[in-house]
């Protein structure tokens, strides 16, 4: 799982399934999406892509280690190639 998790990190991967999701949620007229995050390097990312979160539920995953909840319009989000 570790090996995964390293692998996937700052590699854009994230982002492009952002974008492979929006697209598609945009053509079928869905206006609104939630994303989460629980990992703290993934939560600087998203929170430099989409702002601070709607939701934080303090110490979910221990002292000090928050899971934050995005809610955003598929209009909003800009789409980055």
């Amino acid at each position: 799982m570790d090996r995964c998790f390293f692998l996937s990190q700052r590699r854009g991967i994230g982002s492009l399934l952002l974008n492979l999701m929006i697209c598609p949620l945009q053509a079928r007229g869905i206006g609104e999406f939630c994303l989460d995050s629980g990992y703290k390097e993934a939560q600087k990312v998203w929170k430099k892509r989409l702002g601070e979160p709607n939701y934080v539920l303090r110490d979910y995953w221990g002292e000090g280690f928050d899971h934050l909840i995005w809610k955003r319009s598929t209009r909003e989000v800009p789409i980055i190639l």
